[in-house]
């Protein structure tokens, strides 16, 4: 049979009534549709809705129904410890799945884009601090800064959008992973991964800071472990800002503040490098050091630099000069990442004896003191 004999074939007429169908089911919908937008633009006494919740209501339906095309599972669109409520629409693109956290000046959630069906992270500014020129100025600068910034061990920011109320957004990547934090609860670091984590860090400090920028919040609840130390990720960086800027004031925690900080100085590199050595200290112990828990009892901590006793002498002295009181004595990131990235074998195996010694010596301690009657080898 030839093609044009194919094309002379009859087709076969439509089942009985199914135009009929098709024609109904699509009234049907283009009905629904209409009292959907009726129900969107008015209230139930046919009154106009505010423009603020006509774009909450709008923005709930489509990711209801991104969802039901994409059959995932309808999230209500209920409001939630932030100023997002789950399943907003973020300039046409992102769906909030989830908060994340909450911080000084912005809140960070999950998000997923609607089109590549992607995770990220966002910051937005607090609808309070978003009402302030100075601050969203601040926070565009340091978003032009970060997404210039190339580092494996900062979270790669990709774009700087605005929601539908004005609020400035940066798109992040999602890092995934246990904290530092999350790690040195069950245990202390051994000598190679102090030195991969302490490398890691100063050398995303020294980019940040050749950046003009600071991190201002660094501590190991802000370090996401991304498939193992080696591959620790600085978070929290919406909350860096620039160094010549002092107009934010220090709303940090007690134990990670550096002392120039509770004196009212403006954050800038040193004040990093005090919050890295506090990390380093607690990975090589297993506990942080008390720095205080008080405004009074934070200034009398940090006079001078807390005992260190517990520590391997070769890692104490890089400590000692990260807690100096005087932040013009304390080493650069740069110079901490040269420390730590020496190619010197007979470091890493000092260091490393070093600490099995003192933990072994502390352990006997401990067993000393359970044991009535053990004696002094």
């Amino acid at each position: 049979m030839t093609i044009e004999g194919m094309q002379e074939l009859p087709t076969a007429p439509p089942p009985p009534g199914a135009e009929a169908t098709g024609i109904n089911d699509l009234g049907r919908i283009q009905a629904r549709f209409d009292a959907l937008v009726s129900t969107l633009m008015t209230d139930a006494l046919g009154a106009p809705r505010p423009e603020a919740e006509v774009r909450a209501c709008t923005d709930g339906v489509r990711a209801a129904l991104d969802c039901l095309a994409s059959g995932e599972e309808v999230v209500p669109n209920a409001p939630g410890e932030g100023s997002l409520a789950q399943g907003t629409i973020l300039a046409n693109a992102f769906v909030v799945r989830m908060l994340i956290g909450i911080g000084g000046m912005a809140e960070v959630y999950q998000v997923r884009h609607r089109d590549l069906r992607s995770d990220y992270a966002i910051k937005i500014l607090k609808p309070e601090r978003a009402r302030d020129p100075l601050i969203v100025d601040l926070f565009a600068a340091e978003a032009r800064a970060l997404m210039a910034l190339r580092n494996d061990g900062i979270v790669r920011a990709y774009a700087l959008l605005r929601h539908g109320d004005g609020r400035p957004f940066l798109v992040l990547d999602l890092a995934r992973g246990p904290t530092l934090a999350e790690t040195l609860l069950s245990r202390a670091l051994t000598a190679e991964e102090l030195r991969a984590v302490g490398f890691r860090l100063a050398t995303s400090l020294a980019a940040l800071h050749l950046a003009g920028l600071v991190h201002g919040d660094l501590s190991a609840e802000n370090v996401v472990l991304v498939g193992g130390l080696e591959g620790a990720v600085l978070l929290d960086l919406g909350l860096a800002h620039s160094r010549e800027s002092g107009s934010i004031s220090f709303a940090g925690k007690w134990s990670i503040a550096a002392p120039e900080l509770l004196d009212g100085a403006k954050h800038a590199p040193p004040s990093d490098m005090y919050a890295l050595g506090l990390i380093l200290a607690a990975a090589a112990t297993g506990r942080r050091l008390d720095m205080g828990h008080d405004l009074e009892s934070a200034r009398a901590r940090r006079r001078s630099v807390p005992p260190l006793d517990d520590m391997p002498r070769s890692l104490a002295a890089l400590v000692t000069r990260l807690l100096d009181p005087n932040p013009a004595r304390r080493p650069t990131a740069a110079e901490v990442a040269q420390r730590f990235g020496a190619r010197d074998p007979d470091w890493v195996e000092t260091f490393r004896d070093a600490l099995a010694d003192m933990r072994a010596a502390k352990a006997m301690r401990r067993w000393r003191q359970m044991v009535p009657g053990s004696k002094r080898a």
